[in-house]
């Protein structure tokens, strides 16, 4: 929950980052990150019986592998698409940029070159605000998505809410090109 100052700062930070979005939309600029959460994404909390549970802790036992195949690999598909820089915004940034870069990478991510940074790790603020300062500080981007199960309505129409049982699923997969797509249509309008 924010505070009422804290939700003061968002929501002038996010009346920020629309501007700079649709100002680099108007330029024809085509660039687009990726606000990556790793837990309940790519880390799915399979319902325990179900067999995506039991592959899942065969994988775990066997390389100590969190990460669920499909999901990663649908993340990997839209980086690829859409040539999006992925910034990791999960609690897991805070072992470092190059250890998740590395990490997704053995867990068999093809674009793993496409992981540029993480939000900041030096305070803990809500991730929403690290989310909207991040693009105000990086004002390069004519569009976002953010992958989480944690809600961020403020972000509607950039934000994929992720079920944790199911992760990054073909459907989600498919919603997030759609988002996109609808922000490459605005881009050719101008």
């Amino acid at each position: 929950m924010l505070t009422q100052e804290d939700r003061e700062r968002f929501n002038a930070d996010l009346k920020l980052v629309r501007q700079i979005l649709h100002e680099n939309r108007e330029k024809g600029i085509r660039k687009y990150a990726m606000f990556l959460d790793f837990d309940g994404v790519i880390h799915v909390f399979y319902v325990q019986g179900t067999p995506q549970y039991e592959a899942a802790m065969k994988r775990m036992k066997s390389k100590l592998d969190f990460i669920d195949p499909e999901s990663l690999a649908n993340v990997d598909a839209v980086v690829g698409e859409f040539d999006m820089d992925v910034i990791i915004s999960s609690s897991w940034r805070y072992n470092g940029l190059d250890y998740c870069r590395k990490y997704l990478q053995k867990s068999g991510m093809k674009h793993a070159d496409h992981i540029v940074d993480t939000t900041q790790d030096e305070q803990f603020l809500d991730r929403r605000i690290e989310i909207a300062e991040y693009l105000i500080t990086h004002p390069i981007y004519s569009g976002f998505v953010v992958l989480d199960d944690i809600i961020m309505k403020e972000f509607e129409g950039s934000y994929i809410r992720i079920n944790p049982t199911i992760g990054f699923n073909e459907e989600r997969y498919q919603h997030t090109r759609r988002i996109l797509e609808k922000t490459e249509q605005k881009i050719r309008k101008n």
